[in-house]
């Protein structure tokens, strides 16, 4: 399968529930980074956001792991463009 052709199958929540025991390794990566760098702070809530947050099921994998409670805002791809948008210069 090309790179294009996986970017679009993965993108495709339908494709998700298929996809997810290939890229769970990845989130459970993700959520020990995430652990590691808020060992030091008292946090009890994670929202996550961009592309990876669309996919199906890394916020539980992220709370399991972390042990914080962790949310996905409605639309986790603009989070990025709103705050370049808002930032003054």
């Amino acid at each position: 399968m090309s790179f294009e052709a996986a970017e679009l199958r993965k993108r495709d929540p339908q494709n998700h529930a298929q996809l997810f025991p290939l890229v769970r390794p990845v989130m459970e990566k993700v959520a020990t980074i995430i652990t590691r760098h808020v060992a030091d702070y008292e946090v009890d809530t994670l929202y996550l956001v961009g592309g990876t947050a669309c996919f199906t099921g890394i916020d539980q994998v992220v709370e399991e792991i972390t042990g914080i409670q962790t949310f996905i805002p409605a639309h986790p791809l603009f989070v990025t463009p709103f705050g370049v948008a808002m930032y003054d210069t």
